[in-house]
């Protein structure tokens, strides 16, 4: 959810209890509503995370900081494809 919020700026009310494939659904939903430089930018980042096992594991050590912020991640994660 804190991806979902901070990443794509999609507003995901945690008031009633969902499943993880509902929270999926309404992410891929909310997804064919990003620009094509938000598109761009998040399937950039998303590769250079998901490609490489030792940045996966920073992102991973990262998330357990109280600071951690997605939205940053992202922004780190697609200035080093530039």
């Amino acid at each position: 959810m804190d991806f979902a919020e901070n990443a794509l700026n999609i507003k995901i009310s945690k008031s009633g209890k969902r499943s993880r494939l509902e929270y999926i659904g309404l992410i891929v939903c909310e997804v064919i509503n990003l620009n094509d430089y938000e598109l761009t930018s998040l399937v950039n980042a998303l590769y250079q995370l998901t490609d490489n096992k030792e940045q996966l594991n920073l992102v991973k050590e990262e998330m357990k900081k109280s600071n951690f912020s997605w939205n940053d991640t992202i922004q780190k994660l697609i200035s080093k494809n530039v």
